[in-house]
């Protein structure tokens, strides 16, 4: 099977959630988006509280928020390794804010 996220042919094993379901992403993509969350909890609780307000109001925008609370791109160190983030990440270089 192939991973929408990373783009790589996996075995079917590496699809497989603890309860045996297949699942659209292979194990190592998920694991990586649990780390992303678990290290940028309030902006996924920004984001979560901006979704359950959405609903109730059109005029919301989430880059507007973003400003509001001061949230930026992807953030790398100084000497980062800005290829690598591109590829994990797909996003584009313009994108990335380096340092801090």
């Amino acid at each position: 099977m192939k991973c929408p996220k990373c783009r790589k042919e996996k075995d079917e094993t590496e699809f497989k959630a603890k309860n045996n379901r297949i699942v659209k992403h292979c194990s190592a993509c998920r694991e990586m988006c649990k780390k992303w969350r678990a290290k940028n909890k309030e902006r996924v609780k920004l984001y979560n509280k901006f979704s359950k307000d959405k609903t109730e109001n059109d005029n919301l925008n989430w880059e507007t928020i973003k400003k509001e609370n001061k949230i930026t791109g992807i953030k790398i160190p100084e000497n980062g390794y800005m290829e690598k983030v591109v590829d994990q990440f797909k996003i584009l270089p313009h994108k990335i804010k380096i340092g801090g």
